[in-house]
């Protein structure tokens, strides 16, 4: 096994990673929009739910647990916190980054 290739597939992997993380972040950004539109709240936890539930089910084996929620947790609460900073409301941002 060469390190330097398995090292040039992880980061080939990294690169699809990013470039899909920043297109689920334009597609929230349309959400962002039509809910500042919408009037319609930031916070949706039985579609956070759902995301978590979903991408749970499409990882496999020990990462499909906690590793996975972990991770969307993660981006669900960065999302959200796009989305204070860009429609200002007047409650605070229910994260602690």
């Amino acid at each position: 096994m060469d390190l330097q290739k398995l090292r040039s597939e992880i980061d080939s992997v990294d690169s699809k990673i990013i470039e899909m993380i920043l297109k689920r972040r334009e597609l929230i950004s349309q959400v962002v929009e039509y809910k500042a539109i919408n009037n319609v709240p930031v916070s949706a936890p039985e579609r956070e739910g759902q995301v978590l539930e979903r991408v749970s089910k499409l990882a496999e084996g020990e990462f499909a647990g906690s590793g996975v929620q972990l991770l969307y947790g993660i981006l669900i609460d960065l999302n959200k916190l796009m989305e204070y900073q860009r429609v200002p409301k007047d409650i605070e941002v229910p994260t602690d980054i």
